[in-house]
């Protein structure tokens, strides 16, 4: 981008369109084509129409005693400041309408759905005198815990441990490096929210 006048970010997205019933397709059904074809969608976006970034100079990091390397950005490792969000948010209200504007993504959201929509069990492992396992009936946004004292008590036996999709509000709060105690009376696990690398230590018993 050089030159005089204003500069431009080109971006290509995918836009599926219709084929004209007019269009005759072959019948054998390997070289059968989808009945959808993808076209090109050119978007022009002036880098001023995007939110700027403070730059923040003062936070820098040395190296090796002698390079100073400032970290302008790193206000924007903080996932939960509200500078943060606001900034994210408007980028998100940037590119939302373009996404909305793709005819196929109904399609795949629908078909995702129907993929997702499975029971999945997660493996039994055993702390203290209970039976512990993961279960999802298909579209909850985290799998929840449960637990029983036999194997042989079927679903009449089970009780419900914890619910992560109770969390937050929005179901987004999961759960990973769950560890017991030996005697299995104490639980440790970290919670994370809105996917975030961040993550904090909870114990329960």
């Amino acid at each position: 981008m050089s030159g005089p006048g204003p500069k431009f970010l080109k971006i290509s997205l995918p836009i599926f369109q219709k084929i004209s019933p007019s269009h005759h397709l072959p019948k054998h059904p390997i070289q059968t084509p989808i009945a959808y074809s993808s076209d090109s969608w050119e978007v022009d976006i002036s880098p001023e129409a995007y939110p700027h970034a403070r730059r923040n100079e003062s936070v820098a990091e040395r190296f090796f005693c002698r390079h100073r390397v400032v970290d302008a950005y790193r206000w924007l490792e903080d996932p939960t400041s509200n500078e943060t969000q606001a900034f994210v948010t408007q980028l998100n209200n940037m590119s939302r309408p373009f996404f909305e504007q793709s005819y196929s993504r109904q399609r795949f959201h629908s078909k995702l759905t129907r993929i997702f929509d499975q029971k999945v069990y997660g493996c039994i492992s055993k702390h203290g005198p209970f039976y512990y396992y993961w279960y999802n009936s298909g579209l909850q946004n985290q799998s929840i815990l449960y637990r029983q004292r036999s194997l042989q008590d079927g679903a009449e036996g089970e009780e419900m441990f914890l619910d992560p999709n109770k969390l937050s509000k929005e179901g987004t709060t999961s759960l990973r490096d769950v560890s017991f105690s030996r005697d299995g009376t104490l639980m440790a696990y970290i919670a994370s929210e809105k996917g975030s690398d961040m993550g904090t230590i909870r114990v329960g018993w």
